[in-house]
């Protein structure tokens, strides 16, 4: 008895699976070739220390889906890697800092290296709030005044004055109070 007898069309299985083979080897090299990595360090803006834990979100640009993400380690150093080059945003969050977020642009086969990322406390970020009043409307108790100069009315529009004495006027015609 021969192998040939069991096996008749050994030649051509064998010739089939190399195909096979150099086939998905071709396609796995060429699909590693296009991604890309991206690092970098994420410290206190005060203190200069690194935060580890912090959350390093990786998002599409075009339609805010998550596509991957991390943690910082205790030296709050990240890296994400197999990302397919395109247009991000990355997000950084952690408890009482305020969060960061930035746009990236990834190409392939070349790191990206984001550097220090310095995350600001929320405490100084909101230490002082300065409010300026330079609204056109302003309410006083059970009075609202507007400031005409804030709005431009088209030409012909209906304007309606109110003189001090109570008397309203609409294109110069005077009208009662409750009229």
């Amino acid at each position: 008895m021969t192998i040939s007898r069991y096996y008749p069309n050994q030649p051509l299985a064998m010739r089939k699976f190399i195909a096979g083979f150099v086939f998905i080897l071709a396609i796995s090299l060429t699909s590693h070739s296009q991604t890309t990595s991206i690092k970098g360090t994420v410290t206190d803006t005060v203190e200069k220390k690194n935060l580890s834990n912090a959350v390093v979100t990786l998002l599409r640009k075009s339609d805010s889906v998550l596509v991957k993400f991390t943690r910082t380690n205790a030296n709050g150093g990240f890296a994400i890697s197999n990302i397919p080059a395109g247009t991000y945003v990355i997000m950084i969050t952690y408890p009482k800092y305020a969060d960061f977020a930035d746009e990236v642009k990834l190409t392939a086969a070349k790191p990206f290296d984001l550097g220090k990322v310095s995350l600001l406390t929320r405490a100084i970020l909101l230490k002082e709030v300065i409010v300026h009043n330079t609204g056109a409307i302003r309410i006083k108790g059970d009075t609202t005044e507007f400031v005409a100069d804030s709005f431009r009315v088209k030409e012909g529009a209906t304007t309606i004055c109110c003189a001090g004495s109570g008397r309203a006027s609409t294109h110069g015609a005077r009208r009662a109070p409750w009229a």
